[in-house]
């Protein structure tokens, strides 16, 4: 099957990686999902111009080491979000009102989904990716 979208997903939880992957392989088998459980490699795939770039990145907030803020911080002060045009959903179980406030504060990011990851909300995303003014929850 051929490939449709590139998806990037960064999160320090094996067990989500592990899940996710296995709902893409059956529920978006056209497309391809890479992870990272650390930020600073998918720092250095995205810095790599050679590497195909996402369609998506879906993006742990609260992680060890370089957290999701630390990467969107990244990713601007290195105008990768600009060359790449980067699009990034957070993917996160916080319910603090100030991150989804700050998560608006990047342009990059188009979403913010609550954990778990709902697929459906993902397809959605994939096959629209105008920014949507409310979260998505997980099912």
């Amino acid at each position: 099957m051929s490939l449709n979208r590139f998806v990037i997903l960064i999160d320090d939880d094996p067990v989500l990686l592990y899940i996710v992957e296995q709902q893409f392989l059956k529920q978006l088998p056209g497309d391809e999902l890479l992870c990272f459980q650390e930020a600073e490699e998918a720092i250095e795939y995205l810095k790599d111009r050679s590497n195909l770039s996402p369609d998506l990145i879906l993006l742990d907030i609260n992680m060890p080491g370089m957290n999701g803020w630390d990467f969107l911080d990244v990713l601007h002060e290195e105008q990768l979000d600009i060359e790449r045009q980067l699009k990034v959903a957070i993917l996160s179980s916080t319910v603090d009102p100030y991150d989804h406030s700050r998560a608006d504060t990047y342009s990059s990011v188009v979403r913010f989904f609550t954990k778990p990851l709902n697929l459906d909300s993902l397809k959605v995303l994939l096959n629209n990716p105008a920014p949507a003014s409310t979260d998505e929850a997980g099912s």
